[in-house]
């Protein structure tokens, strides 16, 4: 599906790259196809590791002749990367991972004769399994969302939505890993503050939300059902169940994911 095409990303930081490896260790792209626009010095030197074509100074020539162009620039400089958009060709698929810009302002930006994909990946498509929101521009085809699908596939998994939906995939899984890693840290610091080594506490919790999620994935279960398995009667699951019921665990994670979208419409809408 990529192979005979050329893909330019603007931006070559951690989530540019997460793609191009994913792209090239899945073999679904030649190296030699792939162009990026990357200011900082070290940093396209680094990625040229990846046997790739990289220019720090901020050429976009070869925008030209791209079929995909990705931007993958931080939010706060869409303004003076839409500046250089002007060589995109009518036609073009232009993917934005920008937290916070919304479709409209893309294409005010690239022109209405280029088709607009917007994707919110999150970082675990930094080791292979991501989760990616996909919204369609006015433009954009049904085969622009299949080689978006495809692509963001090869970094884990992605789902296509509408765009309204995208701040509230975005307060689930955009800032879900943090609530992951948030919970580790605190059952991590319970079993230190109880007794146990860092080493330890780490080695349990981790591969606890490990096993865990591989029994979901793999046992086909709800994870309420699973839970009510595990969960005996007058046992000790239950009682630490019961804490957190009585704390309101579930409106705590409403309320955390309801923040979280709120603040991610802000930004667009202030974007």
């Amino acid at each position: 599906m990529l192979l005979n095409k050329k893909i330019a990303f603007i931006g070559g930081g951690n989530m540019a790259e997460a793609i191009i490896s994913g792209l090239i260790e899945k073999k679904v792209v030649d190296p030699c196809r792939i162009f990026v626009s990357e200011k900082r010095l070290e940093r396209c030197e680094y990625l040229q590791k990846f046997g790739i074509y990289c220019e720090s100074d901020d050429c976009f020539g070869f925008l030209k002749d791209a079929d995909i162009v990705i931007l993958a620039v931080k939010p706060q400089n869409f303004d003076d990367a839409a500046k250089t958009l002007t060589d995109l060709q009518p036609g073009t698929l232009f993917i934005s991972i920008l937290a916070g810009v919304r479709i409209a302002k893309i294409e005010q930006a690239v022109g209405t004769s280029i088709r607009v994909v917007r994707v919110m990946p999150n970082t675990p498509a930094l080791v292979g399994e991501g989760m990616a929101g996909i919204s369609a521009g006015t433009s954009a085809t049904q085969d622009d969302i299949i080689i978006t699908k495809y692509i963001f596939d090869q970094l884990g998994k992605s789902v296509v939505v509408e765009e309204r939906m995208l701040d509230l995939l975005t307060g689930v899984s955009g800032s879900g890993p943090a609530y992951v890693f948030y919970c580790i840290e605190a059952m991590c610091d319970a079993a230190v503050t109880l007794g146990m080594s860092e080493s330890q506490a780490e080695l349990l919790v981790v591969q606890t939300f490990k096993g865990a999620v591989e029994l979901i994935l793999k046992s086909g279960d709800k994870p309420s059902v699973l839970r009510q398995k595990v969960t005996s009667k007058g046992g000790t699951t239950e009682q630490g169940i019961a804490v957190l019921d009585k704390h309101n665990l579930k409106k705590i994670f409403f309320d955390a994911i309801d923040a979280a979208t709120k603040k991610s419409i802000e930004l667009s809408n202030n974007g």
